[in-house]
């Protein structure tokens, strides 16, 4: 394919940043290993907390996708935090 492990998580994860950003959220890769991925959902300070899509659901949805699109089953994790939380 030619595309790092690394490059082909990130088109995923960037494929699925709109709809957080239209809620005031980011979606983050924070970790990526050749097993397992930790995600994070970042609410800016104007997000909609109600609005944002559950990190379980993220978690369910991510896995698919990278599984369907690379044929990669990874282990994904997926974590909330505010911005003023961020490390």
């Amino acid at each position: 394919m030619g595309n790092s492990l690394e490059e082909r998580i990130h088109s995923v994860i960037d494929s699925f940043k709109e709809p957080f950003a239209a809620d005031g959220g980011d979606l983050r890769a924070v970790r990526i290993t050749p097993d397992a991925i930790d995600v994070r959902i970042v609410l800016g300070q104007d997000a909609c907390r109600e609005c944002i899509m559950p990190p379980e659901v993220t978690q369910e949805i991510l896995a698919s996708a990278i599984k369907n699109q690379f044929g990669i089953d990874l282990k994904v994790n997926v974590s909330l935090t505010d911005d003023s939380e961020q490390i």
